[in-house]
């Protein structure tokens, strides 16, 4: 129930970075539901691009996976 009234995209991912669960606000701004992103790697589902270039960007989930801490993106990104 809390994940789904969360305001804000939620994606939880088990320790190999694949897709679990996500809310309705993820669902909305990936553009997939949790039906066709569930056990696939996040970079698959959460896919950033460096704002300028549209490169897809570096694979922040990894770092964030091996830290268990926060990761901060220093450039913008969109989703």
């Amino acid at each position: 129930m809390t994940l789904r009234s969360i305001s804000e995209g939620v994606i939880t991912t088990d320790n190999d970075g694949r897709v679990e669960l996500m809310n309705k606000v993820a669902e909305e701004l990936t553009g997939l539901g949790l039906d066709k992103a569930r056990g696939k790697p996040l970079t698959d589902v959460f896919d950033l691009r460096d704002i300028e270039t549209m490169k897809k960007a570096e694979d922040f989930s990894t770092r964030l996976l091996n830290s268990g801490g926060v990761v901060v993106l220093t450039e913008e990104k969109i989703l």
